[in-house]
C-alpha cells in the first residue's frame, strides 16, 4: 500500500474502512481537531497573514504564481503544525530543515 514505505500504514488516509477507521474519524471529529467552527477560528489570523504575504509576492512577481502557491502552503503548514512563522524570504522546505534542529 502506499503509506508502506514511509511506516505511515496506519495513518488515516490509507486505513480502509472499518472499526480502526471510524475510530480515528471520530476522535478527530470529538476533539475538534478539523473541521469544527472553534478550529477554523483559530487559525483565521494565521491564514489571513498568509493570504496578505502571498498577495504582495503575486503583486512583486506575477510571472511566478506556483511558487507563491507553494510558499504560502508551506507557510501555513509549518505554522499550525509547529509554530514555526516562515519570513517571506524564506523557502518553507528550508525553513522546516531549520526548524527540526
Amino acid at each position: 500500500m502506499g503509506g508502506e514505505p514511509v511506516d505511515w500504514k496506519d495513518s488515516l488516509i490509507f486505513l480502509p474502512y472499518g472499526d480502526c477507521f471510524c475510530w480515528h474519524r471520530k476522535n478527530f471529529h470529538d476533539h475538534h481537531i478539523i473541521g469544527s467552527r472553534t478550529t477554523v477560528d483559530a487559525y483565521s489570523e494565521i491564514e489571513e497573514v498568509a493570504t496578505r504575504q502571498f498577495l504582495k509576492c503575486v503583486l512583486a512577481k506575477p510571472d511566478e504564481p506556483q511558487e507563491h502557491i507553494r510558499h504560502v502552503v508551506g507557510a501555513v503548514i509549518l505554522r499550525i503544525s509547529y509554530g514555526y512563522e516562515v519570513k517571506e524570504t524564506m523557502i518553507p522546505s528550508f525553513a522546516l530543515q531549520t526548524a527540526s534542529y
